[in-house]
């Protein structure tokens, strides 16, 4: 069975409204949006699009709106079956953002577990937003939190999203790699550009898709520029 996934940071839901021209040539069975604004009216335009919401956790308030990540399915082809929310640990940053707007003061990932089809086989989908304005430090310890999660026992896994992680490299797949993942962005190399900076843009890799336990077919960064990421798109075969 073949199974896609897009992961897309929405620049505080500024790419939305441009979200279908992204999914339709694509149509991933799993989408993974980081940044979204999660009311329910918000939430509700991507289902317009064909998908089931699986679940949302909500991160951060910003300009008066709340943040957070949100998993959504075709449910002609995944039934959904639970999922739960991880918090991670926070750092300065999330003390005084918390302090100064209220809201959470954690950063919050989301997993998610589906069955694939007519089949018992089950499927597991992490949706990740790491820390931005902090050190590697904080993110190897919130990587951590969540890999220790996994309980790999041949269930297939994907962990996504935006890790904000952007130098260190080598350090990063030991993480990872301690935990028998793999990466399906390695031939990536760019995924955010900063679109303020318009002479001299500032350019990273700070979305990633890792995988365990199933077949990497093909992963692809998608050339629009409604955000200041770029849309990731990974197939697999289960």
């Amino acid at each position: 069975m073949t199974l896609s996934l897009l992961t897309y940071n929405l620049l505080h839901n500024k790419a939305l409204t441009m979200l279908e021209k992204v999914v339709e040539p694509y149509s991933p069975d799993i989408l993974l949006l980081q940044e979204i604004d999660t009311s329910e009216s918000n939430l509700s335009i991507v289902e317009s699009l064909g998908y089931t919401l699986s679940d949302y956790a909500n991160s951060y308030l910003k300009y008066g709106k709340v943040y957070g990540v949100a998993t959504f399915y075709k449910n002609k082809k995944l039934t959904f079956k639970e999922t739960s929310t991880i918090n991670l640990p926070f750092g300065i940053y999330e003390v005084f953002d918390f302090l100064l707007r209220g809201g959470r003061r954690h950063r919050t990932i989301l997993r998610t577990e589906f069955k694939t089809g007519q089949s018992s086989k089950k499927i597991v989908v992490y949706n990740v937003h790491l820390t931005a304005q902090s050190t590697n430090t904080l993110r190897e310890k919130q990587m951590e939190e969540i890999f220790q999660t996994l309980q790999l026992n041949n269930k297939p896994i994907i962990v996504a999203g935006d890790f904000n992680y952007v130098y260190r490299r080598r350090r990063f797949e030991d993480i990872f790699m301690k935990y028998d993942l793999h990466e399906a962005t390695n031939k990536i190399f760019i995924t955010y550009k900063d679109r303020w900076l318009k002479i001299f843009p500032v350019k990273s890799k700070n979305d990633y898709v890792l995988y365990h336990n199933i077949v990497h077919l093909e992963t692809k960064r998608i050339e629009v520029e409604y955000s200041d990421h770029y849309p990731v798109f990974s197939k697999f075969n289960i």
